[in-house]
């Protein structure tokens, strides 16, 4: 049984249910200063406490970083 991860994007509005070790990865298209993402990590972690948070640039899509076990 391997494990890999993978990145479930959500899409329009839905209820998060985040497990333990589970990181939201939010992607926004173009670049951002370091205040602006600073901001962004704030403002997720206010509304989701105890959960890394990891910001890309290039594609704004907000999803959730789950270990997949086979």
């Amino acid at each position: 049984m391997s494990e890999e991860e993978e990145i479930r994007y959500l899409g329009d509005v839905q209820k998060l249910s985040l497990e333990k070790g589970d990181v939201v990865v939010l992607s926004i298209p173009g670049t951002i200063t370091q205040e602006v993402t600073d901001r962004l990590r704030n403002k997720l972690q206010d509304v989701l406490p105890g959960c890394r948070i990891l910001i890309l640039s290039e594609g704004m899509r907000l999803g959730v970083l789950h270990k997949v076990r086979r």
